[in-house]
């Protein structure tokens, strides 16, 4: 029984297909952390990622020029480099969630206005087309910014890409954590007050530690809200 070229190439080409989904799979637990500008805080936050272990599953995108000592060890794609870049756009509905540490303002803005020329802002908005999670860190919040203009552009910038499903969060590991420990409530129990609280604080997700109790309100809630609690 002779097999032609044509057989054969169709087998060829199934083998590979199965194989690079299969590699896609593999990379579902991780997370790309894109540094598009002067990585402030960045030596700290990467210290807390080794000793937990959380930077074993994380890939690196950084410029040339801001390269630091905290990410020379680790897998790091480089945005000069196109082969790594084209490698990181394939490799996107493997990921599981984005993190962007310390953009700034026009960075942000390109973000907002959808400024595709910029390949990192076009990582991001690919990211939440995906409905893949964004989390942005910032050194500050701007409610706590000084008063005038600035601070409420800076408001009003957050606001719009909250809309667009971004999370906003400060240089800690786990401020996401959903476990509250406000005034009136129990430790480990999710409320609907809870859900509203963090949603106006600009979470768009959040981790419930073992063990943590929520509330059907407060699943309720956060559906209206469109708020994803991840229980581990």
């Amino acid at each position: 029984m002779e097999i032609s070229k044509e057989e054969i190439a169709e087998v060829i080409r199934r083998v590979l297909t199965y194989y690079k989904r299969k590699k896609v799979l593999e990379n579902t637990k991780r997370t790309l952390y894109l540094i598009p500008s002067c990585p402030v805080g960045l030596d700290e936050i990467l210290m807390e990622y080794d000793l937990y272990g959380i930077s074993d599953d994380m890939d690196f995108a950084v410029s040339e020029e801001i390269m630091t000592s905290a990410v020379k060890e680790k897998q790091v794609f480089f945005k000069e480099n196109k082969i790594q870049m084209q490698h990181i756009f394939r490799r996107i509905p493997g990921y599981k969630r984005l993190e962007i540490h310390c953009p700034s303002f026009d960075f942000l803005r390109a973000v907002k206005d959808a400024r595709e020329e910029d390949l990192f802002v076009r990582i991001t908005l690919y990211f939440l087309m995906m409905h893949k999670p964004v989390l942005i860190r910032h050194p500050y919040r701007p409610e706590n910014l000084p008063s005038g203009r600035f601070s409420k552009a800076a408001a009003e910038l957050q606001r719009d890409l909250w809309d667009m499903g971004i999370t906003f969060t400060d240089l800690k590991v786990n401020l996401c954590d959903a476990v509250s420990k406000d005034p009136g409530t129990e430790d480990g129990l999710i409320t609907e007050q809870i859900v509203d609280s963090l949603y106006k604080n600009g979470a768009r997700e959040f981790f419930a530690m073992e063990g943590t109790v929520i509330t059907p309100l407060a699943l309720e809630r956060a559906k209206e809200l469109g708020v994803r609690i991840i229980q581990e």
